[in-house]
């Protein structure tokens, strides 16, 4: 399995690594709640998502895959 994050830099409220942080410790918060991704994938599950700045603007995406 892989768990890959991607994230655009540049944006107004994509700076600096207090802002990278925040948008990671969303992702965190997302798939903190998934108890057994294993599982998950083996049955079929797909888990991804946006990742966001601090405006609520997307600015990348994440991916759990087998």
């Amino acid at each position: 399995m892989r768990f890959s994050v991607t994230i655009d830099l540049g944006n107004d409220a994509m700076q600096n690594g207090f802002e990278v942080a925040e948008s990671l410790e969303g992702i965190a918060e997302r798939i903190r709640g998934i108890y057994d991704i294993p599982h998950h994938i083996e049955s079929g599950g797909e888990i991804y998502g946006r990742a966001y700045d601090l405006n609520g603007n997307p600015v990348g995406q994440w991916v759990v895959e087998a």
